[in-house]
């Protein structure tokens, strides 16, 4: 696969007091169109950081982020992002209306008619098609990031950017999600880049897996992830390859 995706030499640092910490620090990574590619290591070490400077929400201090052979600068369609939070969607809007915000707001389709069925569409792909009119306060947890997820897949984002989604959910409820996730990966084809404290949910989703190290801003290690799909968190190579990741950690 070619590379889709570059990062170049990226550094960014966060104001603390009177001083500066550095979070990321040269750190270089190249990612292929339709990847899916996991960022897993400790607390504070650069993850969250990393997703927002793809995603254009702030800048690097130095360096580039290239996508498609153009510079990244600022937020787009193109890049969406899908946050651990539950209340990412309005909450005085139907999730109906929720997705039908974000095709109005990119302006696809030209009909209210039309963006009304593929809203509705998305939504029965992610299999809340009994929960239409439904507002966010009256949905689980794992149903509002559902929704999350249809808003965000509707625009047809090139790259699918998910900061630790799944990770104030319960055990059940993520298993459903993972699986939902990938069912969509394989039919609509995203580059997705994936955030998260769980080092088996990295080893069931990835083809890539990021290591990234808690002192230095950069990346420890890329892992390739060649295990036959669907992955089960039992037999000897999956736990190998666990074990492994448990150690750069």
């Amino acid at each position: 696969m070619s590379s889709y995706l570059e990062i170049k030499n990226i550094k960014k640092s966060y104001k603390v007091k009177d001083d500066h910490l550095r979070v990321i620090d040269g750190l270089e990574l190249e990612i292929s169109r339709n990847e899916f590619v996991s960022i897993i290591g400790a607390s504070g070490c650069g993850k969250s950081t990393l997703l927002k400077l793809i995603a254009g929400f702030i800048e690097p201090e130095e360096g580039q982020i290239v996508l498609n052979n153009n510079e990244i600068r600022g937020a787009s369609f193109e890049r969406i992002m899908v946050f651990q939070e539950f209340d990412q969607l309005f909450p005085w809007k139907t999730i109906l209306e929720n997705v039908y915000f974000a095709l109005k707001a990119k302006d696809l389709f030209t009909s209210k008619r039309k963006r009304i069925e593929v809203a509705k569409e998305y939504l029965k792909e992610v299999q809340l098609n009994k929960y239409f009119d439904y507002y966010p306060h009256q949905l689980s947890g794992g149903m509002k990031q559902r929704a999350a997820l249809a808003r965000s897949l509707v625009t047809k984002p090139s790259i699918l950017l998910m900061d630790e989604p799944f990770g104030s959910l319960d055990s059940q409820t993520r298993r459903e999600l993972q699986n939902l996730l990938l069912e969509i990966w394989y039919k609509e084809r995203n580059t997705v880049i994936f955030v998260t404290h769980d080092i088996k949910e990295a080893v069931i989703l990835s083809d890539k897996i990021i290591v990234m190290d808690d002192q230095k801003g950069q990346i420890k290690e890329i892992i390739q992830n060649n295990l036959n799909r669907p992955r089960r968190p039992y037999g000897h190579d999956f736990i190998e390859l666990f074990q492994k990741l448990n150690r750069l950690i």
